[in-house]
Parts: structure tokens; sequence; C-alpha cells
């Protein structure tokens, strides 16, 4: 043991294990800085981790969203086909009552002028109807022949 105790009392001995032991601390102190620095990481990569999770949810709602919405533009888009499809039938049917109101009229028209006593030739011109028309209308509704 005194052999020991000489050993230690050394000053070389003394440099080197203070060098060592100071060593011994640095790298402790580096090893908890390093151990701090990756929990922090760590901690950071869960936080994105969790952002982009969220992120994704995102995404899905967006998507199904969006799948509503192009369903509820199809309907529109057709509900509007059907639509013009109904127009276009409303026109024709609109034009056609308009022309056959327009020769019920010119119709009409002969009628009153064959009780007037107009002549076949000028019931044609006067109103347009055709001539064999024109000749009915007052062989029915012309004056009557005694």
């Amino acid at each position: 043991m005194p052999h020991i105790t000489s050993f230690l009392q050394n000053p070389v001995i003394i440099v080197v294990l203070t060098a060592i032991a100071i060593a011994l601390l640095l790298v402790g102190f580096v090893a908890t800085k390093f151990v701090q620095n990756q929990r922090l990481t760590d901690r950071r990569v869960v936080t994105v981790f969790d952002n982009l999770s969220q992120i994704n949810d995102t995404v899905i709602r967006l998507h199904l969203n969006l799948e509503t919405i192009g369903e509820q533009l199809r309907k529109i888009e057709k509900n509007t086909d059907d639509l013009a499809v109904g127009l276009d039938q409303n026109r024709q049917e609109l034009a056609n009552l308009a022309q056959n109101f327009s020769g019920d009229t010119q119709m009409g028209r002969a009628i009153e002028l064959a009780r007037s006593g107009a002549a076949a030739n000028e019931i044609n011109l006067v109103t347009g109807v055709g001539k064999d028309e024109a000749e009915t209308v007052v062989k029915f509704h012309g004056p009557a022949k005694s």
C-alpha cells in the first residue's frame, strides 16, 4: 500500500489522472449534450410526423369533398341538359302553336270574308289560304244560294 501512495503522489501521475478525469468529464458532457439533441430531434420528428398525418387526413377529406362536388356538378349538368331539351321542346311547341294560331286566324278571316260574300279568289289573295281551301270555305260558309 505504501507503494500506491507514493505512486499517487507523483506529480506526473497526478497530471495524467487529472487529464483523464477532465477528458472523462468532457466526454460525459458531450454525451449528455448529444442525448439532449437526440431527444429534441426525436420530438421534432414526432411533430413533423403528426403534421404530415394531419395533412394526409386533410388531403383525404379534400379529395372526398372534391368527389362530392364532382357528383353534384354532374347532376347539375344533367339537369341543365334536361332543361335545355325541355326548352327546345317548348320552343318547338310554341312555334307550332303560333303557326296553328296564325293558320286558325287566317281561316277565321277566310270564313268571315266568305260570309260577307267574297269570292274564293279574293279570299285566297287576302288571307293566303290555298285555292282549294278558299273554295271549300265559300261553299260551306258563303251566302246561301236560293
